[in-house]
């Protein structure tokens, strides 16, 4: 067992030796994508500064970020910016100031801005500043209202517009209403066919299409993840929705037979302390192996979370793990209702690359078929769907439970899971199956992450 904790000057020596001290070390308020290692990369390129929407967080950039260094970019020219999506107030001063430390760091006179979602709607109040606007030579626009103009005071800011095919109507607009056109005037406007309000962000036709604007034309030379004998991954732990970040949180990484769901006998392979930024890593992992990550948080009453990521290939450095916030919080409020009981387990299915789709996609939890019309068609986007003995009487009645149908991206639905780690639970999304360790909810949400 390895016990790290994350602080200053033991990450940036980690840093170096991971990605040949490329560059110097980020602040604590940062989050880079130096924690990599990568080809020879061209240290020239504008930095990228990439902005997340709602209920979003720095992980919905992560399958870029492998792409992007696999094209050459140099890792700690990669950013994130993680703000609280469910925060009211104008979150652009944050983000300007953000944006400053980057082109301190990097030494660039600009960046490249990449938003999706209602990060657009953040990032078109930061280019509103004349000053702010200068500092961004292009914009790529991803998913969210159509604009009147150009972004900037005067629409002097370049912009690349990716629209997805099914988004007739964005979540929480009304689908009845007349639709808008789907463009910004003077933008470069695509619109990506088959791809839905998620994926037009995460996809291989959505790189090719961001790459390509920021490199004058120039077309990617690969769209898959390059696998890498060394596997280094890093991320952080923040709380869901509002990216709070866990501070002094430990981390438990173990391995378990994805034919079995058990865990190895041999304990955890890294037990992590999280920075005061919520960060964690970078560690090295073995590719192709399964990987559970414990997240514990310090808070009384608050719930941990068992996270089960897809076997890593590539290193990435933008793995985030993220918490149940707190009862007092607004999302809190709503993830409260998970049951915590020995004998019962809670189950939250992430896509991480496109909304779960009832009319394409077989999932099956446990023999249960879940990607129903009632809360997975293409209208509603959902994007985590949570499993839960809602009803507290020990069955499964497969109702979807009404609460979660009122926010965006997320559903739920009642089933009861026996929680008996040496059954596991079988898990098919189509062709992608394993089975992962049941733990009793009363130690925790399990969140299974599904490509």
């Amino acid at each position: 067992m390895k016990t790290m904790i994350r602080r200053a000057g033991l990450v940036a020596a980690l840093l170096c030796f991971f990605a040949a001290c490329a560059g110097d070390s980020q602040t604590a308020t940062d989050t880079s994508a130096t924690d990599t290692n990568v080809e020879v990369c061209d240290s020239n390129r504008t930095p990228v500064v990439m902005i997340h929407g709602f209920l979003g967080a720095g992980d919905n950039y992560g399958w870029h970020t492998m792409r992007f260094t696999a094209n050459g970019y140099c890792p700690e020219s990669l950013f994130v910016f993680d703000w609280n999506t469910l925060e009211q107030t104008d979150q652009s001063p944050d983000l300007a100031a953000f944006i400053a430390d980057v082109i301190e760091e990097t030494g660039a006179e600009q960046v490249d801005l990449i938003a999706h979602s209602a990060g657009c709607a953040l990032s078109y109040a930061y280019l509103g500043a004349e000053e702010n606007a200068a500092l961004v030579r292009r914009f790529v626009y991803i998913d969210f209202s159509p604009q009147e103009s150009l972004p900037g005071p005067d629409g002097e800011v370049t912009t690349l517009a990716l629209w997805a095919e099914s988004s007739a109507t964005f979540p929480g607009e009304d689908p009845d209403a007349e639709p808008v056109p789907r463009e910004i005037p003077g933008a470069e406007n695509i619109t990506l066919p088959g791809s839905d309000h998620y994926s037009v962000a995460t996809s291989e036709d959505s790189f090719v299409a961001i790459y390509s604007f920021l490199n004058d034309g120039e077309e990617p030379q690969t769209t898959a993840f390059v696998s890498e004998d060394e596997v280094t991954v890093a991320g952080r732990a923040v709380s869901f929705g509002e990216n709070a970040p866990l501070a002094g949180g430990v981390v438990e990484i173990y391995t378990y037979d994805p034919q079995t769901g058990v865990r190895s006998d041999a304990g955890p392979v890294y037990t992590i302390t999280t920075d005061e930024e919520g960060h964690w890593g970078p560690i090295q992992v073995e590719p192709g192996v399964h990987y559970e990550f414990w997240v514990q948080p310090l808070g009384e009453g608050e719930m941990a979370v068992h996270y089960f990521p897809a076997p890593f290939v590539r290193s990435n450095p933008f793995v985030y793990l993220r918490t149940m916030p707190p009862p007092t919080s607004f999302a809190g409020l709503l993830l409260g209702i998970l049951p915590r009981t020995a004998e019962g387990a809670n189950v939250v299915v992430f896509m991480q690359t496109r909304v779960l789709n009832a009319a394409t996609d077989d999932l099956l939890i446990d023999g249960h078929q879940v990607a129903t019309p009632e809360v997975a068609s293409i209208d509603k986007s959902t994007v985590a769907l949570f499993l839960f003995d809602s009803n507290d009487d020990g069955s499964s009645d497969l109702t979807s439970v009404g609460l979660f149908e009122q926010f965006p991206f997320l559903n739920a639905l009642d089933i009861f899971f026996s929680a008996d780690p040496q059954r596991g639970i079988a898990v098919q999304l189509n062709e992608y199956q394993l089975t992962v360790p049941s733990v009793p909810s009363e130690e925790g949400a399990m969140v299974l992450m599904l490509p």
